[in-house]
């Protein structure tokens, strides 16, 4: 039986830095919202793993690290043959990598029978990366810890996002390096949290903040100008960067003007998105 997984981006609608933990990870606290933007992973049966993805190496893809976690810890003796179609911009705060592994996890666990409970399941994809646990949920959630800690927030706002990728590549790993150089901004989550619930995009950009934004747009300034260009037009209502960059987000109440606006950026990737309750479509086919 073969599968096919359609599993979302996320965009980070609040990222604060906590301080680090004994483990030398940093301690976050994150509103992930679940996007429609998509990748696609065709799985089929195999005598050996493989993971075939566009720019990625085998050995450095997160979904190919996952399918062999999910082999040696339910002992199955199988492997599978994977595919991976991008939609998801690599290197974009996006989640991309992190919803492979989890479309991945979820649609293995199908196929052989779900040898995993779902608590289980999510503790596979903690050992990951930090965004998979929200990736294999989705909606709109607080994510605390290393973002494995998961609790659903009433998000009632659904506005129009314009995705646009800076030009320029900041890994995870030296934006925080960079926010431990220099700090950054923090905002305050209960106010943010207010504002989701009440759909009050003043109240929103009022008390949101992304601790690793300064840091990023100092790391690769075409950030900090591609936010300038959107805050620039007219109907849009506020901009930000998701999780470590380089996408940013601007915020428009109609798709017809976020559309409009797409068109000034003619030499990077965008996409107009909107919010999605779930993250991870799986299809099967004999």
């Amino acid at each position: 039986m073969s599968f096919s997984v359609k599993v979302s981006g996320k965009i980070n609608l609040y990222l604060d830095i906590l301080g680090l933990l004994p483990d030398g990870y940093h301690a976050i606290d994150t509103i992930m919202q679940s996007v429609s933007l998509y990748d696609t992973l065709y799985i089929s049966p195999a005598q050996q793993t493989h993971v075939c993805c566009p720019g990625v190496p085998e050995e450095k893809n997160s979904a190919y690290h996952a399918a062999q976690l999910f082999f040696s810890q339910s002992g199955i003796k199988n492997g599978v043959s994977v595919q991976i179609q991008k939609g998801i911009p690599l290197s974009s705060g996006m989640g991309g990598s992190s919803a492979d592994a989890a479309g991945l996890l979820v649609a293995l666990n199908q196929m052989f029978g779900e040898p995993f409970s779902k608590s289980e399941l999510l503790n596979l994809g903690s050992r990951i990366g930090a965004d998979v646990c929200f990736l294999m949920e989705g909606g709109c959630m607080r994510c605390r810890g290393i973002g494995q800690m998961l609790k659903p927030v009433d998000n009632r706002w659904a506005p129009f996002y314009l995705a646009v990728r800076a030009n320029g590549t900041v890994t995870a790993a030296q934006a925080y390096r960079h926010y431990d150089y220099i700090g950054g901004q923090h905002g305050c989550i209960n106010s943010t949290l207010s504002a989701l619930s009440a759909a009050d995009a003043h109240s929103f950009f009022s008390h949101t903040a992304n601790a690793l934004e300064q840091a990023c747009i100092s790391l690769c300034p075409e950030i900090g100008e591609v936010l300038l260009l959107l805050r620039k037009n007219p109907h849009c209502i506020g901009a930000f960067m998701t999780g470590s960059g380089s996408v940013c987000i601007g915020i428009y109440e109609q798709e017809s003007h976020a559309r409009l606006a797409q068109q000034a950026f003619p030499k990077h990737f965008t996409a107009v998105l909107h919010n999605t309750s779930h993250s991870i479509i799986c299809r099967t086919s004999l």
